[in-house]
C-alpha cells in the first residue's frame, strides 16, 4: 500500500483517538458543573466533610475526644484547611468545597498529560492519557468531583511525581515539598513516596537525599506541630484508628476487589505488557520509565490492598489508575515507535491500526450515560422540599447519617456515623471509648437536649432504646434518601 495513504489513515486514527480522549475530559467537566451546584451530598462522607470545615472557621479543633457534638474523621488536615479557605472566600456549601475536586482533577488531568508528554516527547500519547484518566470517572463511582480529600491528594502526588522526573536539584525540592502535601492530605501515599526515595536513593543518591531532606522536615514539622495542638489525638486519629479496621482475607473477595479493578482496563493493561515485554532493556535503563515500571504495579499492590478493608471504596483505585494512564501513553509510543521492526515492512499499517483501533475499542468500553449522574430539576425541588421539612421544627435533632443538614437549617450539630464507625465496630472491633461515647449519646437524649432522632430507615430500637415514628419525609429522588423523624426513650 502507498505510504501516503499509510500515513493518513494511521494519522485519522490518531486524531479519532484524541478527539475520544477530550471527549472523556469534556464528559468529565459537563457531569461536575451540572451538578456541583446540588446542595445535598452524593456521598454520605461530604457531608461530614462540610461539618469539619464548619469548625475549622468557627475556630475549633479539628481533632478532639469523641463526643455527641463531634467525632473527627480519620483524614489527614491539609484539605479542610484548603476547603475552609474557599468557604471564606466564595461562602459555605457543598458547591464550595466541590470545586476543590473538581480543580484538582482538573489538575491531575493536565499534570498526566505533561509528565507523559515529558517522557514521551509525543504530545498525541499524551493526551490519550490524559483522557483515559478521565475516562476511569465512573469505574471510581463518580469520585472525581466529590467534596472528599482524594482528588486534591493525588494532584499533589502527580504534581511532586512531575518535579521528580525533572531531576534538577530545585525541582527535587519542590518534589519533597509537594509530596509532603500530598502525605498531609492523605496519609496513604506515603508508602509510594517513600519507595520513589528509594529508588532514587541506588541511581542518583545526592538528589535522593535532597528530596528527603525537604519532605522529611515538612512531615516532621507538621507532625510535631498537629501533635502538640490536638494534645496528641492527631496520631491516635490518623494512625491508630485506621489499623483496627478489619481485612477481607478470603480468597474469592481478592479476585473480586482485582477483578473490580482490571477487567475493565484489560486492553490497556495488555498494551502496557505487549510494550514491557518488547522493550524491557531500553524501558529498564531509561530512569522515568524503569521508576513508573516500579511504582505502578506497587501501587495497584497497595490499591488492591486498601480495598479489601473494611469501610475501603473504589477510591483506593484512583491512584493506581493515575499511573497506569501515564504507563498506557509511555508504553504506546514505545509500539508506536517500534512498530516497524514489529510488524515489518507492509505489515506496519495494520499494527497501527490495531494499536489505535484498541485505544478507541477502550475508550468506547469506559463510556457511560451522563444523564444518570446528573440531578435534574425535580431532583432540585426534593433537595428545597427536605430542607423545608426539617424547618418545620425548631427543636435540636441527632442527624447521624446527614449532620450537615443542621447546617443547612440552623440547628446545633452533632456527630456523624462515618466517623463514629470507627468506635462501634462497624469497621473493625468496637474500641473501649465507644461504651462511654454511646453512654453520652443515649444521655444526650434523656436529658432532652435532642428532641428527635432523623435516620434513614425507621429503626424500632436505636442504642439499646426505644424509637417510634414521629413523621417522614419520602424522597423520589435517586439522590436523596427518605428521611425518618424519630423521638426514642
Amino acid at each position: 500500500m502507498n505510504k501516503n495513504i499509510s500515513k493518513i489513515i494511521l494519522g485519522a486514527l490518531s486524531i479519532l483517538a484524541v478527539l475520544a480522549a477530550l471527549y472523556c475530559v469534556a464528559l468529565f467537566l459537563y457531569i461536575s458543573i451540572s451538578r456541583i451546584s446540588f446542595p445535598l451530598t452524593f456521598d454520605w462522607v461530604e457531608g461530614a466533610t462540610l461539618v469539619q470545615v464548619n469548625r475549622i472557621l468557627l475556630g475549633e479543633k479539628l481533632f478532639i475526644e469523641p463526643s455527641p457534638a463531634y467525632v473527627p474523621l480519620v483524614y489527614q488536615p491539609l484539605y479542610f484547611y484548603v476547603a475552609a479557605v474557599f468557604t471564606k472566600l466564595l461562602g459555605m456549601g457543598l458547591m464550595q468545597i466541590r470545586l476543590i475536586s473538581v480543580l484538582s482533577t482538573c489538575g491531575s488531568i493536565l499534570t498526566i498529560f505533561l509528565i507523559t508528554k515529558k517522557v514521551s516527547g509525543g504530545w498525541i500519547v499524551g493526551g490519550i492519557s490524559a483522557g483515559f484518566f478521565a475516562a476511569t470517572n465512573q469505574l471510581v463511582r463518580m469520585w472525581f468531583d466529590l467534596a472528599r480529600v482524594d482528588m486534591l491528594c493525588i494532584f499533589f502526588f502527580l504534581t511532586g511525581l512531575y518535579f521528580v522526573l525533572h531531576e534538577h536539584p530545585r525541582s527535587i525540592m519542590l518534589a519533597g515539598a509537594v509530596f509532603a502535601l500530598s502525605y498531609f492530605t492523605k496519609q496513604s501515599t506515603a508508602p509510594i513516596i517513600f519507595l520513589i526515595f528509594t529508588y532514587y536513593f541506588f541511581v542518583k543518591r545526592k538528589q535522593a537525599l535532597i528530596f528527603m531532606l525537604v519532605f522529611g522536615i515538612l512531615v516532621g514539622a507538621g507532625t510535631l506541630a498537629l501533635t502538640y495542638e490536638s494534645n496528641g489525638l492527631y496520631l491516635f486519629y490518623i494512625y491508630q484508628l485506621p489499623a483496627y479496621h478489619r481485612m477481607y482475607t478470603e480468597i474469592s473477595y481478592l479476585w473480586f476487589t482485582t477483578a473490580n479493578l482490571t477487567q475493565p482496563i484489560m486492553i490497556v493493561l495488555g498494551v502496557i505488557v505487549l510494550a514491557v515485554l518488547l522493550n524491557f532493556k531500553k524501558m529498564w535503563h531509561n530512569q522515568s520509565e524503569c521508576l513508573l515500571l516500579i511504582i505502578t504495579p506497587a501501587t495497584l499492590a497497595l490499591s488492591i490492598w486498601a480495598g479489601l478493608i473494611t469501610g475501603s471504596t473504589r477510591n483506593a483505585f484512583i491512584p493506581t489508575y493515575a499511573l497506569i494512564a501515564v504507563l498506557f501513553g509511555l508504553t504506546l509510543n514505545h509500539l508506536k515507535n517500534n512498530s516497524a521492526t514489529l510488524w515489518g515492512g507492509k505489515f506496519r499499517l495494520i499494527g497501527g491500526v490495531l494499536l489505535l483501533g484498541g485505544c478507541l475499542l477502550q475508550f468506547y468500553f469506559l463510556q457511560y450515560p451522563a444523564g444518570v449522574y446528573i440531578p435534574t430539576a425535580q431532583d432540585f425541588k426534593q433537595a428545597n422540599a427536605l430542607l423545608t421539612f426539617l424547618n418545620k421544627t425548631n427543636e435540636d435533632a441527632f442527624m447521624p447519617t446527614q449532620n450537615y443538614l443542621a447546617l443547612y437549617t440552623h440547628k446545633k450539630v452533632y456527630y456523624h456515623d462515618a466517623a463514629v464507625g470507627e468506635f462501634n465496630g462497624a469497621f473493625g472491633k468496637p474500641l473501649p471509648q465507644w461504651a462511654k461515647l454511646k453512654g453520652d449519646i443515649v444521655k444526650t437524649i434523656h436529658k432532652n437536649e435532642v428532641s428527635f432522632v432523623y435516620m434513614d430507615s425507621p429503626k424500632q430500637s436505636w442504642l439499646g432504646m426505644t424509637c417510634n415514628k414521629v413523621d417522614e419525609f419520602t424522597s423520589s429522588s435517586r439522590f436523596i434518601k427518605s428521611l425518618y423523624k424519630m423521638s426514642c426513650r
